[in-house]
């Protein structure tokens, strides 16, 4: 099932103080939801046969084989968790104008992509 709100006009038009964000869309989806699972059991999520799961940013995610990312990739440099309340903006350009870090080589070039092959039954949803 996939289901998506649009709360709005197709000119652009304010729809009034407060109807902001998920402020009218979310009610509206939370009830369609209620009913359309109403029959539906609850049920675990079960783990695709061959997919390939990696620890992303401390949440365990599932990717097609090859399509992971090199655990080097995973490693972080300073703290995880910012301090106190940050600029968006200002940690962006931080981000972009930082050096690399001491010792850090110059990333290996990459391999050539491997062959596609048609995706397992058993993956369908994963990217």
């Amino acid at each position: 099932m996939v289901v998506g709100v649009f709360v709005g006009f197709d000119d652009n038009r304010s729809l009034g103080s407060g109807e902001t964000g998920a402020a009218t869309p979310v009610p509206i989806f939370s009830d369609f939801m209620r009913t359309a699972l109403q029959e539906r059991p609850a049920r675990p999520f079960v783990k695709p046969r061959n997919a390939t799961f990696r620890m992303v940013n401390g949440i365990e995610e599932a990717f097609r084989p090859g399509t992971e990312r090199a655990r080097a990739a995973e490693t972080r440099t300073g703290p995880v968790t910012p301090t106190g309340p940050q600029n968006y903006n200002e940690v962006l350009r931080n981000e972009l104008n930082a050096a690399p870090a001491p010792g850090a080589a110059a990333p290996a070039p990459s391999a050539p992509a491997p062959a596609t092959k048609p995706p397992a039954q058993d993956l369908d949803g994963l990217y």
